[in-house]
């Protein structure tokens, strides 16, 4: 056994060795264990370049018209995305800055090219009036882009294409090393086929939309090909579930009329909120709500859906443009025609005004309305113009609207996210005080609320 000197003297015997290797040259040298392989300044250099010559093997070419103007190689002009504002952004661009949010850069030509089939043509110009191929902008252009030497053009609207993806598979690289070859790979795919559309989930999933099985086949063979280089794994298509409830039917499954004992039983109103309702209180007995859930019209979750993006932009008012307002004034008008065209909606023009929130994530097709008596929270149209500093519910209202996030993400059937239900908050209460040991009231508004809307929801059909 050896003692720590004669370790010590080891492996400064072994240092000395290596550095003379180095010295003489000797950096090829693998024999055993001894000493490490050193790459010499050329192959250093011949490696970055394989490295970039790989980045840099695929170059998209964009299929353009020229509306006016010609277009030549070598030419800087803005690339505006099919979201660009020139009200909003154009000054900006105008003067060098590109926030992060504008939907423009800027971009140089590389080339411009006559497409002949599989081939290409150089051209020295593209006139107006012209189909042409156009290189260079694939770093600024994602799927379609509008092309202008001025900032002050509005963009084009982005093509409206016939089939819309619809099968969802996730993928992933067969050896874990090559995960960021596969992320390569997917955004180039992205931008090569205007029908694919690529995902990562929640739980960082690399999700793969396509527009059926044989297109599938096709952006496998494209990733492993062309794209990612790399062999992927495919997983069983992924059927994405919605839960939801209906009105109660007037006929049974052969289009009869339900009659007799299988009828539903005629009720006043009064007491189909006392039947459908579910009332809860927290743990610590300190607060209860009641709530109900009633099925949106059909109309009305299909605009919710569609303009998922202005409710995303609605959940902070503070920071609304004009344009933004606008659109959210459209909606809620669109809104309100759907809910006088139904005939069976029990919404009202009031339960409109007094959404509080949208879920899941703040912008999904249901929603959260607020009924309470006392209870001025404002909506999601418009803030409340004062707030009630002696209601001590207003503190809280970030947790009920928690809740009900939670619930519309993860339904009671499956675990699935909600479509087309409204709850309805009919009453809340708070007491000053409550049973102590359980722990922060937020946190129990929260699951408490949760809960609430699970069970309003099971007691309605679906």
């Amino acid at each position: 056994m050896l003692t720590e000197e004669e370790l010590r003297a080891r492996r400064d015997a072994a240092r000395e060795r290596h550095q003379e290797r180095l010295q003489q040259g000797d950096v090829g040298s693998t024999s055993g264990t001894e000493g490490a392989v050193q790459l010499s300044a050329q192959q250093i250099q011949e490696s970055e370049k394989e490295a970039e010559a790989a980045k840099n093997e695929i170059e998209f070419v964009a299929f353009a018209r020229v509306f006016s103007g010609q277009i030549k190689p070598g030419d800087e002009i803005f690339v505006l995305g099919p979201k660009y504002d020139p009200s909003v952004s154009a000054a900006n661009l105008e003067a060098g800055d590109f926030p992060e949010d504008c939907h423009g850069s800027v971009g140089t030509v590389s080339g411009v090219y006559m497409l002949l089939g599989r081939d290409l043509e150089n051209l020295e110009a593209g006139f107006a009036g012209n189909i042409v191929g156009i290189s260079g902008l694939s770093e600024q252009v994602l799927k379609s882009a509008t092309l202008s030497s001025s900032p002050w053009m509005p963009p084009f609207v982005e093509l409206v294409h016939s089939t819309y993806p619809i099968l969802r598979v996730a993928v992933e690289p067969f050896r874990s090393s090559d995960l960021g070859a596969l992320a390569r790979g997917l955004q180039l795919l992205n931008q090569a086929d205007a029908h694919v559309e690529v995902i990562v989930s929640e739980a960082g999933e690399h999700l793969l939309v396509t527009a059926g099985e044989v297109h599938l086949q096709r952006c496998v063979l494209d990733l492993t090909e062309a794209y990612a280089k790399c062999e992927v794994t495919v997983s069983e298509p992924i059927v994405p579930f919605r839960e939801t409830i209906v009105p109660v039917p007037e006929t049974d499954m052969v289009n009869e009329a339900i009659e007799g004992e299988n009828k539903p039983k005629e009720t006043t109103t009064e007491e189909e909120e006392e039947t459908d309702s579910v009332e809860l209180e927290t743990p610590n007995k300190q607060s209860s709500c009641t709530l109900r859930a009633l099925p949106l019209p059909e109309d009305f979750t299909k605009l919710l859906q569609d303009n998922h993006l202005i409710l995303k932009t609605a959940s902070d008012h503070s920071n609304l443009s004009s344009k933004a307002k606008k659109d959210l004034a459209e909606l809620r008008d669109k809104l309100l025609e759907t809910i006088k065209n139904s005939e069976s909606s029990e919404l009202t023009t009031e339960m409109l005004d007094r959404i509080i929130s949208f879920g899941p994530k703040r912008c999904g097709p249901n929603v959260l309305i607020n009924l309470t008596e006392g209870l001025k929270v404002g909506s999601v149209w418009e803030e409340a113009e004062t707030r009630d500093k002696t209601d001590n519910r207003i503190e809280l209202v970030s947790s009920l609207v928690n809740g009900f996030q939670l619930a519309s993400l993860n339904g009671p059937i499956c675990e699935e996210p909600m479509m087309g239900v409204a709850f309805v908050l009919q009453d809340w209460t708070l007491k000053d005080e409550g049973d102590p040991g359980w722990g922060p009231l937020s946190g129990q508004i929260v699951s408490t609320v949760k809960e609430a809307c699970r069970r309003a929801f099971q007691k309605q059909p679906q």
